[in-house]
């Protein structure tokens, strides 16, 4: 990558399928526990068609009744999804993220690009106490992506590998 560079959607794709590759099923189960339940939800829905060789059409519905990062059943629909798209080449790769954000995307991929153990912090902008707790973790770890989102309302959001002794 060039230093500076901000990877177009192919690009990102591209490195995503890379990392998936060369991930293990731990890894590939960490990164897409950390993307978070929405994610979770429509990259479970797009892999399913393309392990099916459908077309990726139409939004694929979140499953809504898992919304919470730390809901307890999470870790094992990850495995299972991770598991589903295990043999996944380029292309599939591509269409099963096809209905998530560019910045997903390369969280999911910097996440499988790291050895060291993850988390995926969300602060939301102007709150001290969400602020803090994001500088506080980040301060200890080395942040590997981050970005803005403006929806629903602003979110710093950062994909963060810890130090190995926390």
């Amino acid at each position: 990558m060039i230093p500076g560079h901000k990877q177009t959607r192919e690009e990102a794709t591209a490195n995503l399928a890379e990392n998936w590759a060369n991930a293990s099923h731990e890894r590939r189960t960490r990164a897409l526990v950390n993307a978070g339940p929405i994610t979770l939800a429509k990259v479970d829905a797009t892999a399913a068609r393309a392990e099916a060789g459908l077309p990726a059409k139409g939004m694929p519905m979140p499953d809504h009744a898992i919304r919470d990062r730390s809901d307890p059943r999470i870790p094992a629909w990850a495995s299972k999804v991770a598991e589903r798209m295990s043999l996944f080449d380029a292309a599939q790769m591509a269409v099963t993220f096809t209905w998530t954000a560019d910045d997903v995307i390369r969280h999911v991929a910097a996440d499988l690009g790291s050895d060291a153990r993850t988390v995926q912090l969300v602060a939301r902008l102007g709150n001290v106490n969400d602020m803090t707790a994001f500088a506080d973790t980040s301060g200890v770890g080395r942040v590997l992506h981050a970005h803005v989102s403006w929806q629903p309302h602003p979110l710093l959001i950062a994909t963060v590998a810890l130090p190995a002794n926390n």
